[in-house]
């Protein structure tokens, strides 16, 4: 600013609107001035009171006064109205202003002309972000050479049947992400007002500011070349090489704002040719969809909505976005039991590139495993399976925080939580469902009292949802627990005040971890677990990953619908699912996790130092995936571990998601794609090759 200020000594003199953006003040150097004969400006003295009040110069009067005309209104009293923002003295000659001081202007000149909204989307267009939502490099997760590359998900595969991609817009992240989108569209809502109103101003013939203009003009393209950009890259990805030069040919950007500049882009024929070339594409369920995003350009076109031309393009990109998730998403099915079968081999290479990069610590894991292996040979000899099997039990059981799992656990993070917490809700439903014992009385009749059990069970459920928090529910318990007791002895009271005092505090003494109580509940219940963990394990790890996988995972079963056709119960064919015993749920889950890791590990760091393992493969040998002629691969992906490190990251806009209910299943789209730059994936070698057999065309 220092050295601007000295060239233009009109910056440093500025008068602030509201908005927060600077205009310049006036100066005798433009416009037609009225000096007095002592040569001394006879609006001075005005000008000076109004800054001592503070006050906005008569830009404001117009924003004031244009709130109820809309920018495409051609009538006279609209251009006077307008016309003083850029012929008073408060514009300065285009040749002597700064591309900042024609962007702030272009803010301005979006307040006063959007009237009640005018200031908010001047904030937007001012510091909205310049990229769209959605951009090739956010979908960059999506891509081949990625998923067979991403450690993460080819250990997510092993555990759910209907592993697949989908939108990151979960949490506090989600929401702000879709907080910052919003912000993106309407400053692009605000760039298409001021495309309407500059456009006017420079077809105007005998319109003493055209240079002026033409600055704003450029100025105001903030983020449209940015969108063309965008759905010009992901289109490409999209389309067959055929098609790629139709691609170049239509989307050229510069010819594009060319024709805004000149209001004379076409946006139905656009729109259009945008429809044509994704319905050749894409799955015949997206048709809809697109006809709905012509419907909205259409509209917005007609009616002159600046707001609906947006949500078209944002549409658009969303269309594009689904595109490129239900491409990925078929890669995954198709690629599926080739993943599957390659775990072993892909994670050893992996993590022992990990080892000797020193990217990982293992010398904590392998004190973890020794310490429990001390304990079982204090006693008598065990197997290692046996020794590794108890202590992921014992570690998983226990009420420390995440971080005491080994490092060695790491891709297992989330699934470790959950069998915690799982663990920790059967011990404490075993002990209210004992309370409710000690409640009650010896004339109720064993069925009746095992059937109240099972309901107390179902409303713990309910009561603790999914946040499965004990201690801050102890009240709610407690008042279900004396309902149920009052239930059995055939009372027709509900609620007994005194009685709940004294069950909720002893609740809340039981429900503790570090009581008694809790603590011999716990040590039963991994006096049961371990035999069945280390059974379930031994005969698991016999079986290859496909068949593990297949014996593990249970079945994905579609949601029926309630009742046919006929009005018939479905259940009244199929029956009721039948519910697993959580027990004997939690050793399966922990035996799938657990016989995958001991493969994986135990010859790299467990029973590294005691047996003789066999030479692992080289680990810069490159291999790939072929089709046969029926179009079967013939051999797993093993990808090189420098490939394979290079994809440790993920992208901000797309996660990889285990879902209970399946994605749709759409005809995949072309997968035809250009091959990866060499410094596609931080600067490593390209992934394995990959060919498909060609999908049939729409």
């Amino acid at each position: 600013m220092g050295s601007q200020d000295q060239q233009n000594p009109h910056r440093s003199n500025s008068i602030s609107c509201g908005s927060g953006i600077s205009l310049p003040s006036q100066s005798p150097r433009h416009g037609t001035s009225n000096h007095g004969a002592d040569g001394r400006d006879p609006h001075a003295k005005e000008s000076r009171e109004r800054r001592k009040r503070h006050e906005t110069p008569d830009i404001t009067r117009h924003a004031r006064i244009s709130h109820d005309i809309t920018s495409h209104d051609t009538s006279d009293e609209v251009e006077k109205i307008v016309m003083p923002f850029a012929s008073t003295p408060y514009t300065r000659d285009a040749q002597q202003m700064t591309e900042m001081d024609v962007f702030k202007e272009a803010c301005v000149l979006v307040q006063s002309l959007l009237g009640s909204e005018g200031a908010e989307m001047a904030h937007c267009f001012q510091y909205a972000a310049k990229t769209p939502p959605i951009t090739l490099e956010s979908l960059v997760e999506l891509e081949i050479a990625r998923i067979i590359n991403n450690p993460k998900l080819r250990h997510d595969i092993n555990f759910d049947r209907e592993l697949h991609f989908r939108p990151n817009l979960d949490g506090s992240k989600g929401r702000q992400k879709l907080k910052l989108a919003d912000q993106f569209w309407t400053a692009l809502t605000a760039e298409f007002e001021l495309y309407a109103f500059i456009g006017k101003r420079l077809m105007a013939p005998q319109d003493q500011q055209r240079d002026y203009w033409q600055r704003m003009m450029k100025s105001s393209q903030q983020r449209l070349p940015g969108i063309f950009t965008a759905i010009k890259d992901i289109l490409k990805t999209l389309v067959p090489d055929q098609d790629q030069l139709r691609v170049d040919d239509r989307l050229d950007i510069p010819m594009i704002m060319q024709q805004v500049e000149n209001s004379v882009l076409d946006l139905l024929d656009l729109t259009e040719w945008f429809s044509k070339l994704l319905k050749s594409h894409c799955a015949p369920m997206r048709d809809s969809w697109i006809d709905q995003m012509v419907k909205l350009a259409k509209r917005g076109v007609q009616e002159d909505s600046p707001k609906r031309i947006v949500r078209a393009l944002q549409q658009l990109l969303s269309i594009l976005e689904a595109m490129k998730l239900d491409v990925a998403n078929h890669q995954i099915r198709h690629l599926r039991g080739l993943l599957i079968e390659d775990t072993i081999n892909y994670h050893q290479r992996f993590q022992f590139h990990r080892i000797t990069c020193g990217k990982i610590d293992v010398v904590r894991a392998l004190q973890w495993y020794e310490r429990e292996q001390r304990q079982f040979y204090s006693s008598s000899p065990a197997e290692p399976i046996h020794v590794f099997a108890s202590a992921t039990l014992r570690l998983i059981s226990s009420h420390s925080t995440l971080s005491v799992f080994p490092e060695t656990f790491s891709l297992d993070a989330e699934r470790l939580r959950a069998l915690r917490t799982d663990l920790h809700a059967l011990i404490n439903t075993d002990i209210c469902t004992d309370m409710l014992d000690c409640l009650n009385n010896d004339k109720v009749a064993p069925s009746v009292l095992a059937a109240a059990k099972l309901t107390f069970q179902q409303s713990l459920n309910a009561i603790i949802g999914e946040r499965k928090r004990w201690t801050d529910k102890v009240d709610n318990i407690a008042v279900e627990l004396i309902r149920t007791m009052l239930r059995l002895r055939g009372s027709t009271i509900t609620y007994d005040a005194e009685l709940l005092s004294c069950v909720e505090t002893m609740l809340r003494a039981a429900l503790q971890p570090s009581g008694t109580l809790y603590s011999t509940k716990a040590k039963v219940l991994m006096s049961r677990m371990v035999p069945k963990l280390v059974t379930s394990m031994q005969k698991s790890v016999k079986l290859s990953t496909v068949a593990l996988h297949d014996a593990m995972v249970p079945p994905a079963t579609p949601i029926p619908p309630p009742f046919d056709v006929d009005g018939t119960s479905w259940s009244s064919f199929f029956g009721k699912p039948a519910e697993r015993d959580p027990e004997e749920e939690i050793v399966r889950r922990i035996a799938h996790l657990g016989v995958l890791h001991w493969q994986v590990w135990a010859p790299l760091v467990y029973v590294a130092a005691e047996e003789d393992t066999e030479p692992m493969a080289d680990p810069n040998e490159n291999h790939s995936i072929t089709a046969t002629p029926g179009g079967g691969p013939t051999k797993p992906p093993t990808p090189s571990l420098d490939e394979a490190s290079s994809a440790e990251h993920k992208s901000p806009g797309i996660e990889v998601t285990i879902s209970s209910s399946p994605p749709p299943s759409p005809r995949p789209e072309s997968e035809s794609k250009p091959k990866p730059k060499p410094n596609e994936l931080n600067d490593q070698p390209p992934g394995p090759s990959l060919a498909f057999r060609q999908p049939p065309q729409r």
